[in-house]
Order: C-alpha cells, then sequence, then structure tokens
C-alpha cells in the first residue's frame, strides 16, 4: 500500500474528467506540419476560423502538442545565469530593442528547430504567433511553484514566463510551457484558465497582469497552500479557512477542513502524512467533503490526495498547526 501511496509524487495528474470541448480545433492544430517558418504556420493554423478563441487555441495546441521542455538548456541557464536574464550591450533604447529582438528571434528559430525550449522560448511564440494571426498578446514573467517546499517561501529571483492574449475584448491567460503534456492526460491545459485559478500557481511581476478585481500581494501568495500541477482539472473551490482566491497554507488543529468538489462514485479523498503512512478518509456531506484534524491527530505538512481504486493523486499540500 506504501508503494502505491507513494505516486502522489508525480506532479503530472491524470485528468479524471475528459473534455472534448477544443477536440476538433487540436486534431486540426496537430495536422498541421512543424516547421521553422511560423508566420507561414500561423496562417495554415488560423485559416478554419472566424473567432479569436478558436485562433488562439489553435495556435496554442501546435505549440504544445510540438514542443517539449529542454531541462538541458535549463540546467544550463541555472549555472551560468541564476537570475534569468541577459545582459544587452547598447547605446541607444532603439539599438536595444532591436538586440532584444534579435534575441526572441533566435530563440523561437532554435526552439522551433530542436523540437524543445523553456519557458520563455514558448512564450515569445505564442506572442509572435498572435500577433501573425491579428490577436494582441503580452509576454509575461514573473514566479511559479513547483515543489511543496516553496510554501510558504517568497521568491528572489523571476523564473517563469507565460502569456496573456485578448479574446473578444478580453483578456485570458496561458501558460503553454505547463501544457506540453495535456493529451496525455486529456486535459485542456492551462489555457484561458480563470484567474483566481491561474494565481494558485503563477505570480507575475506587474500586478496588473493578476487579472483579480483585488491583487495579491507576493507574501499572501507565498504563503498559500502548494497546488500540485495540474489543479486546473478538478475544479475545486468552497474551501475553509480561505476563500477561493486566498487559501492559507496553514489551517488551526482545530478547524474543519472542507472542500467542494465534484467527483465520481468510485473516487474518493484522503489525507496523508509521512508518505502514507499516514491517512485519513475525508468525509461527504453533501456536494463537500471534509475532515476533523483534531480527531485524526494530524499536525504538520499534509497532503489530500484523490484516489481511484489503487490509484492516488496530489491535489494540494497545507500544514496542519
Amino acid at each position: 500500500m506504501k508503494s502505491q501511496l507513494l505516486l502522489f509524487l508525480i506532479l503530472s495528474l491524470p485528468h479524471l474528467l475528459v473534455s472534448q470541448k477544443y477536440a476538433d480545433i487540436d486534431a486540426h492544430a496537430q495536422s498541421v506540419k512543424l516547421s521553422k517558418d511560423y508566420k507561414q504556420a500561423t496562417q495554415e493554423l488560423v485559416a478554419p476560423y472566424e473567432d479569436e478563441t478558436a485562433k488562439v487555441r489553435a495556435i496554442f495546441s501546435w505549440l504544445a502538442y510540438n514542443l517539449e521542455y529542454d531541462n538541458r538548456r535549463l540546467k544550463k541557464i541555472t549555472r551560468t545565469n541564476k537570475k534569468g536574464g541577459q545582459k544587452i550591450n547598447a547605446k541607444t533604447e532603439a539599438e536595444v530593442k532591436a538586440k532584444l529582438l534579435a534575441v526572441e528571434q533566435e530563440a523561437m528559430n532554435r526552439t522551433l528547430k530542436k523540437k524543445k525550449g523553456v519557458c520563455q522560448d514558448f512564450s515569445w511564440l505564442f506572442d509572435a504567433m498572435c500577433f501573425e494571426a491579428g490577436i494582441e498578446s503580452e509576454f509575461i514573467t514573473g514566479h511559479s511553484r513547483t515543489v511543496p517546499t516553496e510554501m510558504g517561501r517568497i521568491p528572489r529571483d523571476i523564473g517563469h514566463a507565460w502569456n496573456a492574449a485578448k479574446i473578444d475584448g478580453e483578456w485570458q491567460l496561458f501558460d503553454v510551457t505547463w501544457s506540453t503534456d495535456m493529451w496525455e492526460h486529456n486535459s485542456n491545459g492551462y489555457f484561458m484558465l480563470p484567474p483566481a485559478e491561474f494565481i494558485k500557481s503563477h505570480f507575475p511581476n506587474e500586478e496588473e497582469w493578476q487579472l483579480l478585481d483585488e491583487p495579491m500581494d507576493i507574501k499572501t501568495w507565498a504563503n498559500q497552500a502548494f497546488w500540485y500541477k495540474g489543479y486546473e482539472r478538478y475544479r475545486i473551490g468552497g474551501i475553509s479557512a480561505g476563500s477561493d482566491k486566498i487559501i492559507s497554507s496553514t489551517f488551526p488543529r482545530d478547524s474543519l477542513f472542507t472542500l467542494a468538489i465534484a467527483l465520481a462514485p468510485n473516487q474518493e479523498l484522503y489525507a496523508i502524512k509521512n508518505q502514507g503512512e499516514k491517512r485519513a478518509k475525508l468525509k461527504k456531506v453533501g456536494n463537500k467533503y471534509s475532515i476533523d484534524f483534531v480527531e485524526t491527530k494530524f499536525r504538520g505538512k499534509t497532503t489530500i490526495v484523490l484516489s481511484e481504486g489503487e490509484r492516488y493523486w496530489p491535489l494540494l499540500d497545507i500544514k496542519v498547526r
């Protein structure tokens, strides 16, 4: 049983509720051959569509399907430039802009040639292809969290990049990098994810790109519960001791932890500790699930997992005081 519970460490969660909303668009995108000529590819991708959502989905899908993350290059970037930037020597603002554009173009060409890149490469390509499709978009930099040990830590350096695009007059959020495995898990990826969901794992350098009515500060963001990659597939809400926008990482031991989630008949929620040595099933009341930490005597880092038969997938980590 312990070996089965250890599966919750896997960060890529299978999608339990398959969505076919964009299936036809995704099929079209996958039929368009990968090419270094992203301008021509963009025209072929968007040609069948009139609405902006379909055009952007085709671009997003094409990139996510054809590219993979370059872990070797990431290690090289980390060793040579810990702050993630690039020094540009230039005398005028126009010269700086020209050199930056050249850097972007070189990165995009390399990414399409090798079929792999890092987050900034994917985001530059998405931005450039949206431009070719007549869609207003933005390249966004900021912070993301990928491991539970980052819970409660304020990041020092900008370490991630993603995008926003204006669709039908409204800004939407996208992360191609975190969506390259979405077909493996039958997911829609981080495509037009609502801002209140996106902020669970992404904190933009510029506040305006939170797209929230009430922006969050970096300390509050860092102190949120840790959401495992793939949380967007489960549409979790109604968590106690916090709101849907700001869910504290720390829960009082005498509080009743509650969340709302739609599960299939063969699925259950558990709270587990110590790599599965301790576990307690959450009780269902209506459409909500809850656990009494006094009754279970849980304290410290606790993972809420979804189980289906002998399989377990993590949803989020919290700390019980």
